[in-house]
């Protein structure tokens, strides 16, 4: 492109060159034109074609002179390349000569000595240690290494301390892992290694317990789980995991029954304000059932909604729930048509045996078919 664009400029100085000799040749043809031919024009018209003529070998003249400097500029600007070019050329013959002329572990003491000039410390070590321990240059290229490693440690050390205070901790860890890799062994790296996992879990665990407030227990559990990329098997994150898992819920139709029936499940149902449940149980119509638990002591809370379906809001038939734990009543509510929903939350710490009873009474007009617990779960914490 930039050829072709120096042959236009060239064409456009010759031209210009051709324009400047066509007026310095009409201007004077136009006066001698007026000369001779005084008698068939006015004096008016006379002056006018000398002033013509006269501008017309001014602007010849100006034009041949700028005609002559763009193509003079166009032959610099051509030499110049010209020269670069070869310039170029010379220095790239010249390396591949030199590559190809010199033992090798003198080209890697040399780009390694040069690294080393450049303060590109790593790279210096890279190319250095690929001498071997038979060449010349071995011993001079040791000392050399020797003094890269501790300046390299120390910019390594730097720019950790320098991600540390801003919490870019994934920046410093790739940092130290590159530096272990490279220098296989430095006392100052696994010292700021250690200290950098140390506030990196300790910021991890502030993390968690922020996303536990705001967003729930899952949340706090998927932000201590990034943390293993960097802090493997970290026992302190388990045991913060185990930790947040004692907010989950466990459904009670997910728990071992010792004693009683299936629950009846619905996956998603509504109560008769609207209110949709993916988790939630009933009993068969006009039957007292009673499901029996072994908690253990494990659990300390137990939480639900009791409710009367939406598409049996009309009803006159009720439900009546009791939980018993180890023999003792905990709780007690009923429902039915035209109740709104009622939700619980008891204390079962310390229970052994839990109970639930969701009958229905012939005199009381109680049955449980026509209602449903939503969200019917245990909980750990």
């Amino acid at each position: 492109m930039v050829d072709e664009i120096r042959i236009l400029e060239q064409i456009s100085g010759s031209i210009t060159i051709v324009l400047g000799i066509i007026g310095t040749i009409l201007g004077p043809v136009e006066i001698i034109y007026t000369i001779f031919d005084i008698p068939k024009i006015t004096v008016k018209k006379r002056y006018r074609k000398y002033i013509f003529g006269v501008l017309s070998i001014i602007i010849g003249i100006r034009l041949i002179a700028l005609g002559c400097d763009i193509s003079e500029e166009n032959k610099e600007q051509s030499i110049s390349q010209s020269s670069e070019t070869a310039v170029s050329e010379n220095i790239h013959i010249s390396s591949n000569v030199y590559a190809s002329t010199i033992p090798e572990d003198q080209q890697h003491y040399e780009l390694g000595v040069a690294f080393k000039n450049n303060e590109d410390y790593k790279n210096a070590i890279l190319e250095l240690s690929k001498i071997e321990a038979s060449s010349t240059y071995y011993e001079e290229a040791q000392n050399i290494v020797d003094i890269a490693k501790e300046s390299y440690v120390n910019a390594v050390l730097n720019e950790v301390k320098q991600c540390n205070s801003v919490e870019d901790f994934e920046k410093s860890f790739q940092k130290m892992y590159e530096a272990e890799e490279i220098l296989e062994f430095s006392t100052d790296i696994s010292l700021e290694l250690a200290e950098t996992e140390e506030l990196y879990r300790t910021s991890l665990l502030k993390k968690a317990e922020v996303a536990f407030e705001t967003d729930g227990w899952e949340e706090a559990i998927s932000v201590l789980e990034e943390g293993f990329e960097w802090l493997p098997d970290d026992s302190l994150i388990e045991s913060e995991i185990r930790k947040y898992e004692e907010y989950a819920p466990v459904y009670i139709y997910n728990m071992p029954i010792f004693e009683g029936d299936d629950w009846t499940i619905y996956d998603s149902v509504e109560d008769n304000l609207g209110n949709t449940y993916n988790n939630a149980v009933s009993s068969s119509y006009f039957k007292d059932e009673t499901r029996t638990y072994k908690m253990n002591g494990e659990y300390k809370r137990i939480k639900g909604t009791l409710f009367v379906r939406k598409e049996e809001r009309n009803t006159d038939w009720g439900t009546l729930l009791q939980i018993i734990g180890d023999g003792n009543l905990l709780y007690s509510a009923q429902v039915s048509g035209g109740d709104e929903p009622i939700s619980f939350n008891v204390d079962i710490s310390n229970i052994e045996e839990l109970s639930i009873f969701y009958t229905w009474m012939a005199s009381a007009t109680y049955t449980s078919g026509f209602t449903a617990i939503g969200d019917f779960a245990v909980y750990k914490n």
